[in-house]
């Protein structure tokens, strides 16, 4: 089973808190981690890339979003699902609601809440 070294796991819990989310496929039984930025971010997004690459099949790549007749370049990357991601979506959701579980304050690092 894959898992997560601290570093790993901390930068996580910040992106849950932020724009990160986790997602289970209709038939996947394992999550995802996916991370959405603006273009604007790049340096940004491309720290965290780094980072999290390992747990990644492809590299980061643009894609446009409309929102009120606006266009949106945005940098998205996902992991591949893996149980330890899992976990922390069966502990971050609640009937497909993102929610804080009871331990929160427990993942709060520095890490965690610089990202």
């Amino acid at each position: 089973m894959v898992s997560l070294p601290p570093f790993e796991y901390s930068i996580i819990i910040g992106l849950k808190l932020s724009d990160g989310h986790l997602q289970k496929g209709k038939l996947n039984k394992n999550a995802r981690l996916s991370l959405s930025q603006s273009i604007k971010h790049v340096q940004f997004t491309g720290w965290l890339f780094s980072i999290l690459a390992h747990y990644c099949q492809s590299l980061p790549y643009i894609y446009t979003t409309n929102l009120n007749g606006k266009v949106f370049y945005l940098l998205k990357f996902q992991t591949r699902s893996y149980p330890c991601f899992t976990l922390l979506h069966s502990a971050w959701y609640l009937n497909k609601v993102k929610v804080l579980p009871s331990n929160f304050f427990e993942d709060l690092t520095p890490i965690a809440l610089a990202v």
